[in-house]
């Protein structure tokens, strides 16, 4: 009897961790299209804490094996360290310190763990479901959310982007069904087929939003997925040849008939002139070279601590926040911040190294979780990612995913 109630709990529990996943990706969305409430977070500021509840009461190692595994308490110490930045430094928001640590830094937290925890209960089941949220997400975003404001710069261009309320937010999060679905298609649960179709569809949602740095993680993302499946014959390198040629043909019209196209031309203009450093590479960051020099002088005189989170737009009095996750943890988070940043990604990699290295038939899967988190490191470069949980549902996934090889391949030596 007491298994029965057992099971039963662990299932409702399962039941618990989908709706919270499936939540923080669409509250957003729903909440902009159809509601329009709580615009301080409290709802999920609240729903958060009752899964939290929920899985310390109901699952005795959630702790031990979950919240405070590797490298997952690195980012805790992250979110403990800039709570407390945050009150010596000061801190200009709308809402509460309290209310802003729960909704900005430990809801992609506790999406993190919660993915690692599910992808290792069951993979294909928690795959096919992220899948379907982000599919619902991405179509929210270009549906009922389709239609937004233009800004100043988006106006004055030939070809005017198809942006949404959302912003590049939309396109930003619907990319990563791919790498979901590269995912199932590697360890043979999705066809080939269902991968084409959404790579057309998120390419064309990237196009018509002329989000440029959108379309790098893609084609990351469409690699890793083609490096996971690849074996170097005489008749796959003439198909990687023909490939090649279809997509420089695509490349070719998107760049000359799009918006993305007409941006990407205006971004490399426009980081000529934001760019009064010597540093020639800025140029091809656009608009955002600019938050690359201005938050390197406002780290210098602020070297160890930073200015604390969101600070900057007080600090240097610009209308706008830095646009790159790396120049975010020089500036905001100082030394320390960064340091914290640093050592947690560089754990990410090591264990996709450390993997690849050990289990050589499990390679194709590690090619696949790659990448993820190439996406995300490169998505880095001009946005700032610390507090959207999507990106640390894939963190959640990479690590979950690479955690159930490492357990199935000790298993078959013990069995062999």
């Amino acid at each position: 009897m007491d298994d029965r109630r057992s099971v039963k709990m662990k299932i409702n529990l399962q039941k618990i961790n989908y709706f919270y996943i499936a939540f923080v990706i669409l509250w957003l969305p729903i909440n902009l299209a159809f509601l329009n409430i709580d615009g301080k977070g409290r709802i999920p500021a609240i729903i958060t804490t009752l899964v939290l509840i929920l899985n310390t009461l109901h699952d005795n190692q959630f702790y031990k094996k979950h919240f405070l595994a590797r490298p997952f308490y690195l980012w805790l110490i992250w979110i403990i360290y800039n709570g407390i930045n945050l009150l010596i430094k000061g801190f200009n928001h709308e809402t509460s310190l309290g209310l802003y640590i729960i909704t900005t830094l430990f809801i992609p937290y506790l999406s993190m763990i919660i993915s690692y925890k599910e992808i290792q209960r069951d993979k294909t089941k928690f795959l096919n479901f992220t899948v379907v949220i982000l599919v619902i997400f991405s179509l929210l975003s270009v549906t009922v959310l389709g239609k937004g404001e233009l800004t100043d710069s988006d106006a004055n261009l030939e070809v005017q982007r198809v942006s949404g309320k959302l912003g590049n937010i939309g396109p930003l999060i619907s990319l990563f069904i791919l790498f979901f679905l590269s995912l199932l298609y590697i360890i043979k649960k999705k066809r080939l087929e269902t991968l084409i179709i959404f790579t057309i569809y998120i390419i064309g949602v990237v196009a018509l939003s002329g989000t440029r740095k959108a379309i790098g993680a893609v084609m990351l993302i469409l690699l890793a997925s083609y490096l996971a499946k690849i074996k170097f014959t005489f008749k796959n390198i003439l198909a990687t040849i023909f490939i090649s040629l279809v997509l420089s043909f695509g490349y070719n019209y998107v760049m000359e008939n799009t918006a993305l196209g007409v941006r990407f031309e205006k971004g490399i203009a426009d980081g000529q002139k934001a760019n009064t450093s010597n540093i020639e590479a800025l140029n091809f960051l656009g608009d955002r070279a600019f938050f690359y020099i201005d938050g390197w002088m406002i780290f210098t005189e602020n070297p160890l601590s930073g200015i604390g989170l969101e600070n900057y737009t007080s600090v240097s009095k610009n209308n706008y926040r830095l646009h790159t996750e790396y120049i975010v943890q020089l500036t905001e988070t100082g030394l320390i911040g960064t340091s914290l940043f640093f050592l947690f990604n560089f754990s990410i990699g090591k264990r996709l190294i450390s993997t690849w290295k050990k289990y050589k038939n499990r390679r194709s899967e590690v090619w696949g979780l790659s990448g993820g988190f190439l996406a995300i490191l490169f998505l880095g470069l001009t946005a700032w990612t610390y507090s959207f949980p999507h990106y640390f549902i894939v963190f959640g996934v990479i690590i979950g995913f690479l955690e159930t090889i490492r357990r199935e391949e000790e298993r078959n030596e013990i069995l062999y």
